[in-house]
């Protein structure tokens, strides 16, 4: 059994947070796995693409950790909003296709 942490406020706001511990299911492993082949799974799929799909997916979805928005993700990459629309819809077709 492992302990999550998670920030709380402490008792004056010109103090540091202190951790807060909670308790995780005794399935933990199980879950964290289940999640790294999920990854592993959509990274696989994403190789799949051509290289401007596959990476205005990853911008969009936020792979590197930062999720966007179409008109963000349109704009960081440097494509009409219109054009990036019909990107993403060609390249999920695709991979939904795939995964048939």
């Amino acid at each position: 059994m492992s302990l999550l942490q998670f920030p709380t406020p402490s008792k004056s706001t010109d103090e540091p947070f202190e951790s807060e511990s909670l308790t995780s299911s005794t399935d933990e492993p199980s879950v964290l796995e289940g999640i790294r082949h999920t990854v592993r799974a959509a990274h696989a799929a994403l190789e799949t693409l051509p290289d401007r799909e596959r990476d205005y997916l990853q911008l969009r979805f936020g792979f590197d950790g930062q999720p966007r928005t179409e008109k963000e993700a349109s704009l960081r990459f440097g494509a009409p909003l219109e054009e990036a629309q019909v990107l993403e819809a060609d390249a999920l077709r695709k991979l939904f296709k795939k995964s048939a």
